[in-house]
């Protein structure tokens, strides 16, 4: 690992806060901005015009502090010729009393007082004098020709900003409205056993998280996304009937290999499969529930999911019609025969890629697909990823539970 990863990453794990390598590319700050600039129109110092400017400027040796209008502070440096920027976070935690009277100060109305709310407690709160000494000190023992740094803080707001801005409406609430919603449907999934649909769900939740904290977030954010998420799960399938030493025992499982994830990539992946194991076990739940032509298909399916199963041969053995078995089905378990005979083979598919060695081409023989270019291109539909790509971000648990 180079010196400029060595320093990101000790930043963003000592601090709790981003840490980007500027790519050079403006489009790079117009995401910057989009992501943390509230009101473009008094937070200057935030918009992608002013930070090319100051990005382009910057010097060797200089520790640069950024100071918000609305309380936002970012750090910026020049490390091995690479711009380093670390933040969003604030220096305080939210006050209402504060905020009413920063936004008089500023003559902005009190309809944004939610929303300003909402933004500010998004980040973290970092001490400043930690955070810089925490910068200084990681630069300093990566770079020791370089430790004579000078610590430079940049305000430059214009107040007559203040007076040539108008505030017609608050920014919408619809991303938090949306949220709200996105989470009902994923638990209304969960609760219906339909893992694809849940799966499809929580992927739209978690690019929904991005919106409404910045974009990328931090480890220690994620997991504890994470919790929430595992909360939402399990809660769900407690209201529709599912035992809860099932649910713990799933539950619990996905929480070990949890606190060993070390990326973004690894912890959404491990929810993957808990929404899919979780989901998959209150379809078999319901199941049980089911009339008797419904639940014998579902038997034999699971009884004979390595062969090459056909609509005609499973309603053959009920000594019904194709067409009566496909609508029972489809009204009882909310998805077709072959849906559920895909998820079923995917889900004994997930974990042979985790818990074995064996090939791609052999597991997709040994739960029912000849075809691995087929196979791959079920798993995917159903697991979000392909079985190499599932396999490659589960590689540590996989070694772990081997063991």
């Amino acid at each position: 690992m180079d010196k400029v990863a060595l320093l990101t990453s000790f930043i963003s794990l000592a601090l709790e806060v981003q840490v980007n390598v500027w790519d050079g590319r403006k489009e790079s700050l117009v995401t910057f901005e989009k992501r943390n600039c509230f009101l473009p129109d008094i937070q200057s110092q935030l918009t992608a015009e002013v930070l090319e400017l100051f990005v382009g400027a910057v010097k060797k040796q200089v520790i640069y502090e950024i100071r918000d209008v609305l309380g936002l502070r970012v750090f910026l440096l020049l490390f091995e010729n690479n711009v380093i920027i670390i933040g969003p976070f604030v220096e305080e935690q939210w006050n209402d009393a504060k905020a009413r009277e920063l936004l008089a100060t500023l003559k902005i109305p009190i309809s944004y007082e939610l929303q300003y709310k909402l933004y500010y407690c998004g980040y973290n709160e970092r001490s400043i004098k930690t955070t810089y000494r925490t910068i200084y000190a990681a630069a300093c023992s990566l770079n020791p020709k370089e430790t004579n740094y000078e610590h430079r803080i940049v305000q430059g707001f214009n107040s007559n900003n203040i007076h040539n801005t108008r505030y017609d409406n608050p920014p919408e609430l619809d991303v938090i409205e949306t949220r709200y919603r996105y989470e009902n449907e994923f638990m209304r999934m969960i609760q219906q056993g339909n893992p694809k649909a849940a799966l499809d769900m929580f992927t739209r939740m978690s690019t929904m998280s991005g919106v409404l904290h910045g974009g990328t977030p931090i480890l220690q954010d994620s997991l504890e996304r994470a919790a929430v998420g595992r909360t939402l799960m399990r809660k769900a399938a407690e209201q529709v009937g599912l035992r809860p030493t099932v649910i713990d025992s799933i539950s619990q499982a996905h929480a070990q290999k949890l606190r060993t994830a070390k990326s973004n990539i690894e912890i959404f992946s491990i929810l993957q499969s808990l929404v899919n194991e979780l989901s998959g076990a209150v379809r078999d739940m319901l199941m049980e529930n089911f009339t008797p032509h419904v639940r014998k298909a579902a038997d034999y399916i699971r009884l004979h999911l390595s062969n090459p199963l056909t609509l005609d041969e499973i309603s053959g053995t009920l000594g019904i019609t194709p067409n009566h078995l496909s609508h029972l089905f489809k009204k009882e378990a909310g998805v077709s025969v072959s849906q559920y005979i895909a998820e079923k083979r995917c889900r004994s598919a997930s974990d042979l890629l985790l818990t074995t060695t064996l090939s791609v081409q052999d597991v997709s023989a040994y739960v029912g697909y000849l075809d691995s270019n087929y196979f791959i291109k079920v798993f995917k539909s159903q697991i979000g990823v392909t079985p190499t790509e599932y396999r490659k971000q589960n590689k540590l648990q996989a070694v772990q539970r081997k063991d």
